[in-house]
């Protein structure tokens, strides 16, 4: 089992529609989905779907609901329907999670896990969460146009600069969590290296040397100062991305802020089964 995510839930009161997961669904969400990325199934560890999810949702064009749950589900094996559906749920209210966070605009925490570090400290991974994130950008055409027509500044500022002033410009506000990703890489190709392990032709294209001498330059507090910036520049890209969602075409998709979901209305999980028998309360009765 991986170690438990850490969150606040300061923001939980802008929830009405839905019940927040609690620890124990987390954990449960955690252990399926690691034992099916552990099974080769290709499906998302907890903390990459949280990303994934938050890049949908802060970008121009969130894809619809049920697909970004598919997507995170991979090839997934199911010991029965009624386990397939309790896991689609779970997944959907995660989903309704970070679009309260998004639409409070007031404090956005990624989905991080801790462990304890080799001098006893407090030890975030952030890896999982920022290549979720970067995996929904690099796939999402709607991100690519976004940034191609983005005129970031000649030069971007230090972490630490970053974390002073909310960047006007998406690729600047991108900058931490696609620093991060690359650091996340550097740090798992080191460990191989350190076990004896060779690195191949794969790992040199997913971290290209330019990046990989950046990223390896980076102190501790550097790592943990772009940590902190995650949530400042989350909620940023969604200020800066609300204009074109607005724009989007809404006919080729489904709403994805819509103030109440009727209880009698097909879930927009994609289960097949009524709102409040699934995402509105499903997930809150693993018999029902």
């Amino acid at each position: 089992m991986m170690p438990r995510p850490c969150r606040h839930r300061a923001w939980t009161a802008a929830m009405t529609e839905f019940e927040a997961l609690t620890d124990s669904e987390l954990d449960e969400l955690d252990e399926f989905l690691f034992a099916q990325m552990e099974a080769g199934r290709q499906t998302m560890l907890l903390g990459a779907a949280h990303g994934f999810y938050t890049a949908e949702l802060c970008g121009p064009q969130p894809m619809p609901f049920s697909d970004a749950i598919d997507l995170v589900l991979g090839e997934a094996a199911f010991d029965s329907e009624r386990q397939h559906r309790r896991l689609r749920a779970l997944l959907g209210r995660l989903w309704l999670e970070v679009e309260a966070q998004l639409d409070a605009g007031e404090d956005f925490e990624p989905l991080l896990h801790q462990i304890e570090g080799d001098d006893g400290q407090p030890q975030t991974l952030f890896a999982d969460w920022c290549l979720g994130f970067i995996d929904a950008v690099e796939n999402s055409e709607a991100w690519q146009e976004r940034l191609a027509s983005d005129a970031p500044p000649d030069e971007i500022g230090s972490p630490e600069q970053l974390l002073e002033q909310l960047p006007a410009s998406v690729t600047v506000a991108l900058t931490p969590i696609v620093t991060l990703s690359y650091r996340g890489l550097w740090e798992a190709q080191q460990m191989v290296l350190k076990e004896g392990g060779e690195l191949d032709e794969q790992d040199a294209l997913d971290l290209p040397a330019v990046f990989r001498d950046e990223v390896a330059e980076l102190t501790p507090q550097q790592v943990q100062t772009m940590i902190d910036l995650i949530g400042p520049c989350v909620l940023r890209l969604d200020e800066l991305n609300a204009d074109w969602r607005a724009d989007s075409d809404a006919a080729a998709q489904m709403p994805v802020r819509v103030d109440k979901i009727g209880r009698n209305d097909p879930c927009p999980c994609g289960s097949g089964r009524k709102y409040k028998k699934c995402c509105g309360a499903a997930a809150n009765d693993p018999g029902a």
